[in-house]
């Protein structure tokens, strides 16, 4: 629920499923359409980590770091415009092998996740 129209910033958090090394990246662009209209793409957040379940266990302390973070705009992140009230979000072009663990929404431009990896094109 969006509390007011206005400008949104859209983080999506991913890791590319694996056998524990590095390899080549994955490249996406994620759609996210709020309502039904386009309002983002999430992209071209790159992986090169090939991670296996395990490592990702609750218990496992690497946990937190092996993660990968997305966000709209090439370098810059940019904003999304979202309307004031419930809004259905779907994502859309995920790419094969990799999973999506967290959409994150805020109206605070200057916010930057305390966890993971923040890679971008």
């Amino acid at each position: 629920m969006a509390p007011r129209e206005g400008d949104y910033y859209l983080w999506l958090r991913h890791l590319r499923r694996g056998s524990g090394s590095r390899g080549d990246d994955v490249t996406q662009e994620v759609r996210v359409r709020a309502d039904g209209r386009r309002v983002a793409t999430l992209g071209g957040g790159s992986t090169d980590l090939n991670v296996p379940d395990r490592l990702i266990a609750p218990d496992q302390p690497l946990a937190p770091t092996l993660w990968t973070w997305a966000w709209p705009g090439a370098a810059d992140l940019e904003p999304a415009r979202l309307p004031a009230g419930t809004i259905e979000l779907e994502l859309d072009n995920l790419a094969p092998n990799v999973r999506y663990d967290v959409l994150l929404v805020t109206d605070e431009p200057s916010f930057l996740p305390q966890d993971g990896r923040l890679r971008q094109r």
